[in-house]
Order: C-alpha cells, then structure tokens, then sequence
C-alpha cells in the first residue's frame, strides 16, 4: 500500500522521460488564461517559497509525507488515488533521476498517450504537458502532468489516477491554478 502512496512521482518521472527526451511534441501553445482560473472545488493551497509558486487542489486531498526520491510535496485523495505529487529535477539528470524511480517501482509498459505546450494561467509561462499510461505491479496508472523551468530546474506538478476514475477537466482546473509570485 505504501508503494501506490508514491505512485504519482513515480508517474511524474515517467513523463519527464516523455516529456522532455527526444519525441517531445511540438505543438503551440494551448490554453492561454490571463488570470488564475477560479478552481471549481474547495481548495487547499501549497505555496512553495524556493521557487515562488504556489497551486490550489481539492481539500479533500489530504497533504502526506513525500516518501519518494525528488518530490517535495504530495497530496492525495481518501482513496490514495488521485494524487497529486510536485518534484524537481536536475535538468541535465533528469532521464537517470527518472530511470531510478522506474526501477525502484518497478514500472512497466510506459506509454505516453500525449504530449504538448501549455501555457499557465499567467498567460506567458511556458509548460510541457503530458499524459502518460504505464503499469504498477499493483495497478495501472494515467498520469497528467505539466512540467517547467524555474530557477534551473524542472519543476514537474503530477495528477495520477486509475483509467477509470480520471477527470481531464479537473485536473486542467488545478494545473491553472499554479500562480507566480517571485
């Protein structure tokens, strides 16, 4: 059980592999927001002072201890999934960061299904999005995530989720939330 509390990193990882090697998509931008979106939930608020950002998710995700290589914080709903993990990266280890954590958890049949700019709510602040399918030896997992320079290293904000329960929607509402203040 311990193992799927950490699933959402090790699926962040798996995208920041999809991401940001060689096959990256480049599309332009979507969904350009002038203002942080207004979340459609009650909202919990993480605000991180290193990197000066913060992100709004559910309330009833409940903050838990990063227990996984690289992830500053993670959050997770009653149910352990969906949750929502943030980690950063080295830039220039990012593919060994990444490839540690696939074998620490075992992971299998990493399948990016999407991959594409985003621009965050500020209008200007350039993301990589992406959405990646792969195999826990507990469960499958769909990842969603969106990943970003700051200060020189790769910020990566993951929303990890079984197939059947995932919510686009919901997740794109989160990812608008994430706000710069330095």
């Amino acid at each position: 059980m311990a193992k799927s509390l950490t699933l959402n990193l090790l699926v962040l990882a798996a995208l920041l592999l999809a991401a940001l090697g060689g096959a990256c998509a480049t599309n332009p931008p979507s969904e350009t927001g002038s203002s942080p979106a207004k979340e459609p939930y009650a909202a919990d608020t993480y605000a991180n002072e290193d990197f000066g950002f913060y992100i709004k998710y559910p309330k009833t995700w409940k903050s838990v201890e990063p227990t996984a290589p690289y992830c500053i914080f993670r959050a997770q709903a009653p149910t352990q999934l969906p949750s929502i993990s943030i980690s950063v990266f080295d830039p220039d280890k990012v593919r060994d960061q990444a490839q540690e954590i696939y074998n620490y958890y075992k992971l299998t049949n990493v399948k990016p299904l999407e991959t594409k700019l985003y621009v965050l709510a500020d209008g200007k602040t350039q993301s990589q999005y992406s959405r990646t399918k792969m195999t826990h030896p507990d469960t499958e997992i769909v990842n969603y995530a969106v990943t970003f320079e700051k200060y020189g290293k790769y910020i990566n904000i993951g929303i990890s989720t079984v197939p059947q329960a995932e919510d686009a929607a919901l997740y794109d509402a989160i990812f608008q939330t994430i706000t710069f203040y330095k």
